[in-house]
């Protein structure tokens, strides 16, 4: 792209160049051709002068040879008068003539061309003498009043006819050469104008056009290129939404079978590793998922109510027999009243701290974890959880979340776990939380961390004592789960296989809530909502529970209709929470 701006903007420069070139070119010969014609006015005006001061020059010298005549009687003023207007003139008119025959350094004439020049010095006319024997005769009238035979042969009309002739001959002569530079001036014009319509042309054939197809080209490469990563993209978000599914769906049973081993065994102890590391497991997917939406741009927070000792007791019992297979010191202790129900991620809480602890535990290669957890109560709507973990590891040199080198050789305690922690400070962000990290003496790392948490704001959900639902499932296991989930609420239920048997029920309006699965074959689930929508005009809530945990189909089965999801795996307690939201509306 780089290379292409670099292209267009040299050829562009090269025409604009070009362009101006010609304008300037045009410009400056125009400005030339103004000042010669500036030039040739005056001319023309001073020959045209010339002939009418040889006119008055010729009345005056007629009145004063009248003056003197025997029988002529003229007032002495006028004489006078007449005789300083012949000496102005005279001065005027040679002036004139020799501003016309005026040379330059090198001698040529700067206003006689060839034919001018044979007019004033050469046979037969001699212009240049005959101006000049004028001159001379007014001049010895003027000065001497006197009359001779010669004066009086130069007044005489026939001569002064002559000489008028030829300067009138001598003014057409200048006028002509005037006009032809004007025609020169227009012919050049003229070539200067075709001239710039043939670099306009060559411009736009030699360079715009290419220009046009260089872009062009570009514009559809990288066309090409955005609609492979876009699809490269969509793989990718696909991809990933069916691992997610696929993973989900069988650790669903897993988690199911599990709970059902619990009533029924003795064996508690291998019982609680099975599900904690179904549950770590879970977590896994989870923050796989998170990492998809974060490049989305889709995360945000999901606020819920739930008890803190139940989401800390999850989230970090199952760590202590990591710590005991390694052989490390496990504590944890909670102080406080974390019984009660608290407003917050809770599920993003989890996160934060499994990461943290898996951290510590990672890096700890002998001594000890110590987790501990304090819940200070304020008067008002908001408490804080207090969370220090501490172990005796390597401890670190830098602030890691000021640190993005991935080159960086320095030993430290989250070394290769960077991922971790720009998601964990995502997620405190969010949350207004603040983390603070100092080293242990003689070596080891403490975390602090501080949570506010918003006091349960939700009213008592109360739920229908009884509900008929239509479970919209393909998977058997799954279907079996969710049947078994609703029959601790004592609420009854009917399967069906894909969307299209749903649809195709002959009593849907006996069934109180729907169950809908999204990816199932023959019809798929946001088919399937969209005809009980729109087709069937049911208005019984639809509650989608899907392994898929793509932002974007979740968005969809809500544009399609459903009032509310949940993500497999799922327990008691996310099928009471999705219920309670539409049925206490």
């Amino acid at each position: 792209m780089l290379q292409i701006i670099a292209n267009i903007r040299s050829q562009y420069r090269i025409a604009l160049l070009l362009i101006a070139g010609l304008s300037s070119c045009s410009a400056l010969l125009i400005q030339s051709m103004l000042s010669v014609q500036q030039k040739d006015a005056t001319v023309i005006n001073i020959a045209g002068m010339q002939r009418m001061l040889s006119q008055r020059i010729a009345w005056h010298s007629a009145y004063l040879s009248w003056h003197h005549a025997p029988n002529q009687q003229q007032a002495q003023a006028n004489t006078e008068a007449v005789h300083l207007a012949l000496t102005q003139d005279l001065a005027s008119f040679d002036d004139n003539h020799q501003q016309l025959i005026k040379r330059d350094a090198s001698g040529d004439y700067l206003y006689l061309t060839p034919e001018l020049h044979a007019l004033y010095f050469e046979e037969p006319v001699k212009l240049n003498q005959q101006v000049e024997d004028f001159i001379a005769l007014a001049t010895d009238l003027s000065t001497h009043n006197t009359l001779s035979k010669k004066h009086l042969d130069a007044l005489q009309i026939q001569p002064m006819t002559a000489l008028l002739n030829h300067l009138d001959h001598a003014v057409k002569q200048f006028e002509n050469n005037a006009v032809d530079k004007i025609e020169l001036l227009s012919h050049l014009e003229l070539f200067l104008w075709l001239l710039t319509l043939l670099v306009l042309v060559f411009e736009l054939k030699f360079i715009f056009m290419p220009l046009e197809k260089k872009v062009q080209d570009a514009f559809t490469r990288y066309q090409q290129q955005k609609e492979k990563a876009e699809l490269a993209t969509t793989v990718r978000e696909r991809f990933i939404a069916r691992t997610n599914h696929e993973l989900r769906t069988p650790l669903q049973g897993l988690l199911f079978s599990l709970d059902e081993l619990a009533t029924n065994s003795d064996d508690s102890g291998n019982l609680k590793k099975a599900q904690n590391y179904a549950h770590r497991l879970r977590l896994l997917l989870d923050e796989f998922n998170d990492f998809e939406q974060f490049e989305s741009g889709l995360w945000q927070l999901n606020i819920t109510s739930h008890s803190l000792q139940s989401t800390l007791d999850t989230t970090i019992k199952p760590f202590e027999q990591i710590c005991l297979q390694q052989g490390l010191i496990w504590q944890y202790e909670c102080l406080g009243d974390m019984s009660i129900k608290l407003d917050t991620d809770h599920e993003r809480l989890a996160k934060v701290i499994k990461e943290l602890i898996d951290n510590a535990i990672k890096f700890t290669e002998h001594g000890h974890v110590k987790i501990n957890c304090h819940l200070h109560h304020s008067q008002g709507e908001e408490s804080t959880l207090k969370i220090t973990i501490e172990d005796s590891g390597r401890g670190f040199k830098t602030d890691l979340f000021e640190h993005d080198n991935a080159q960086d050789k320095q030993s430290n305690h989250f070394q290769g776990l960077h991922l971790g922690l720009i998601r964990v400070k995502h997620i405190l962000n969010a949350m207004d939380a603040t983390m603070q990290l100092t080293g242990c003496h003689p070596h080891g790392t403490k975390i602090s961390l501080q949570v506010p948490l918003a006091h349960c704001t939700e009213s008592n959900i109360e739920l229908p004592t009884k509900l008929h639902c239509l479970i919209v499932e393909d998977n058997p296991l799954n279907a079996v789960i969710l049947g078994k989930t609703l029959d601790q609420l004592e609420y009854t239920h009917y399967e069906v296989a894909n969307g299209l048997k749903a649809v195709e029920h002959q009593n849907l309006a006996a069934f109180d809530v729907i169950f809908m699965d999204l990816n199932m074959p023959v019809m798929d689930g946001f088919q399937a909502i969209e005809i009980l929508r729109k087709d069937k005009n049911i208005t019984v809530p639809i509650i989608v529970i899907t392994a898929n945990t793509s932002e974007r189909d979740i968005k969809l089965a809500y544009q399609c209709g459903a009032d509310g999801h949940v993500h497999k795996p799922f327990n008691l307690a996310d099928l009471k929470a999705v219920l309670g939201q539409y049925f206490n509306k």
